[in-house]
């Protein structure tokens, strides 16, 4: 059997589903990845028996030349690889395999079983009155719901909510669609350990304006006077190609006046270190996200919450228990819910264990997230 992965960054792919190529490839699975973002990999990673295949693939916008020569490179793969299954995740991939396959299904008559992973719906389905941004929905959702039609993929998602609003829209069949709760945590990486010393606040993500990362910033400003022991973090990858980038060069002013403490950029394997030693973790998304991985891997570290209220995350987290979900993102709302977890630093520690404790029961862990899939696979 024969696996080809389809999917927009290869840093994303290491960080989030490597482990289930690896696994598939140790079953028996001939595996490869079609993946974007080759040139400014910062990773290195044993490739193992994983083929890897670059394409050139712009992530954040729709460019008609660059986007026909990702679906002739789509094509191209389809023909040479011959898979059996394809596995396509985050929007570009899922819309233009989507494409390719039904060219290839027209061109040679072979059906290749199709499986989507929606991390999150992203900006083409966020809410926007614009012209532009209507168009845009428009066409990427009628290629979607022909997608759906012609090839009956099996779509997976990470919250309920969003799986629900493409299936009412049609753009997915909800016979064929499943909640699975994340990326998959690695247990030998994220666990949780004794903390002791000052309270460390750790805000780890993406630098870009959609994460609240400048509202974090300026409750910190706020809070610092009061909460001078406190170490306020940072940790996190610029992107300076995302026209929604928050300031490098600012954070690092930011760093050196004292507000914050920027760590810089961590792999995924290392960044588990800093936040097993970290006792508030602070997720402040403005985004449609899927089910946030980071805020997955805090929790079982033992660390007190602060995110943005989804619906997933209410399975363990509750305000005003053991930690806080934000219904809008703002300063103040950050400002106050870290007050909060300040003021009481023992007890603040006690509910993040007592919070670990609730992940170890759900099916979060890698080889969940294997279990699923496989099974997506093979039936």
């Amino acid at each position: 059997m024969k696996i080809l992965y389809a999917c927009n960054d290869l840093d994303y792919f290491k960080a989030h589903r490597w482990f289930l190529a690896d696994a598939m490839s140790r079953k028996g699975w001939d595996v490869s990845l079609s993946v974007g973002g080759i040139p400014g990999s910062k990773y290195s990673h044993d490739t193992g028996e994983l083929k890897i295949i670059p394409v050139n693939l712009d992530r954040h916008k729709l460019n008609v030349s660059s986007d026909v020569k990702l679906l002739a490179d789509y094509v191209s793969q389809l023909r040479k690889e011959k898979p059996d299954v394809v596995h396509a995740m985050t929007i570009k991939p899922v819309l233009f395999m989507g494409v390719a396959l039904m060219i290839n299904r027209l061109l040679l008559g072979k059906k290749i079983k199709l499986v989507l992973t929606y991390p999150g719906l992203g900006k083409v389905f966020e809410p926007d009155p614009g012209l532009k941004a209507g168009i845009r929905k428009f066409i990427v959702s009628s290629l979607l719901k022909l997608s759906n039609t012609t090839l009956k993929p099996h779509a997976t998602f990470e919250n309920h909510v969003s799986m629900d609003e493409l299936s009412s829209q049609g753009i997915v069949s909800s016979a064929r669609a499943s909640v699975v709760m994340g990326a998959g945590i690695d247990q030998k990486l994220f666990f949780a350990e004794e903390k002791t010393g000052n309270l460390k606040v750790l805000f780890a993500s993406r630098l870009i304006n959609a994460k609240g990362l400048g509202e974090y910033i300026e409750a910190v400003r706020q809070l610092k006077k009061k909460y001078p022991e406190v170490e306020f973090q940072v940790a996190g990858r610029a992107e300076s190609d995302n026209p929604d980038a928050y300031d490098l060069q600012a954070l690092k002013a930011h760093d050196r006046a004292g507000d914050i403490d920027y760590l810089g950029e961590f792999s995924p394997h290392d960044i588990a270190a800093v936040i097993r030693k970290s006792d508030i973790h602070v997720a402040p998304s403005k985004l449609q996200e899927g089910l946030p991985r980071v805020v997955l891997e805090a929790a079982t570290c033992g660390c007190y919450i602060i995110a943005t209220d989804h619906d997933m995350l209410r399975l363990f987290i509750k305000t005003g228990e053991n930690g806080t979900l934000l219904k809008e993102v703002t300063v103040d709302t950050v400002c106050n819910a870290l007050q909060v977890a300040l003021n009481s630093p023992e007890h603040t520690r006690e509910l993040g264990a007592e919070t670990a404790g609730k992940m170890s029961k759900l099916p979060i862990f890698e080889e969940n997230i294997i279990a699923h899939f496989e099974k997506l696979y093979q039936n």
